[in-house]
């Protein structure tokens, strides 16, 4: 068997694991990227379904606004009072001052829960790139150092001919 098969074939090994470390690091990178884009989804989704909620919030704050207002009217109406005056009236405008507030609140607060989230789901989709990344840039980084590692140690080496070829040297093929 020639003496430089066994260097080959380790050599061919090392290779073969460092191209496999590669992929390996690059998919963990590709992986943690899915994990935060996933973080971000559910925090867009939690956003939209805490803004929902202040929707109806402030939908329910007007509804129940109507239903004072006809109450006080009816009442009002019943007893032969004038509305919109005097007492009626008075609760009638307190009572539209307080809600129309409170909904106000309520739509601020949809508002303010959407955009956060928004934020937030950005933050976790850079987030995920830049692990990415990362990822990818330390797996370029150790494929580089392994490279290196196998051209420093293998005894396999490539020296330049007379001719301008590369002839691998500790094989028992060197041109002279």
């Amino acid at each position: 068997m020639p003496t430089w098969i066994l260097p080959a074939i380790t050599t061919g090994i090392q290779l073969f694991l460092g191209k496999k470390q590669y992929d390996a690091t690059k998919e963990q990178g590709v992986q943690l990227q899915k994990e935060y884009d996933q973080a971000a989804a559910d925090t867009l989704l939690q956003g939209r379904s805490a803004a929902i909620s202040y929707r109806q919030q402030g939908a329910d704050i007007l509804n129940n606004l109507n239903k004072v207002l006809a109450t006080t009217a009816a009442r009002a109406a019943a007893s032969g009072i004038e509305a919109t005056t005097g007492n009626p009236f008075a609760v009638a405008e307190q009572s539209t001052r307080d809600a129309v507030m409170e909904y106000y609140i309520a739509r601020d607060n949809a508002t303010l829960e959407y955009a956060g989230a928004g934020a937030q789901a950005r933050l976790f989709a850079e987030a995920g790139e830049d692990a990415r990344k990362g990822y990818r840039d330390s797996a370029l980084i150790n494929a580089g150092m392994n490279l290196l590692d196998i051209a420093q140690n293998s005894p396999l080496k490539l020296t330049p001919t007379k001719t301008g070829q590369a002839a691998v040297v500790g094989t028992g093929r060197e041109k002279s």
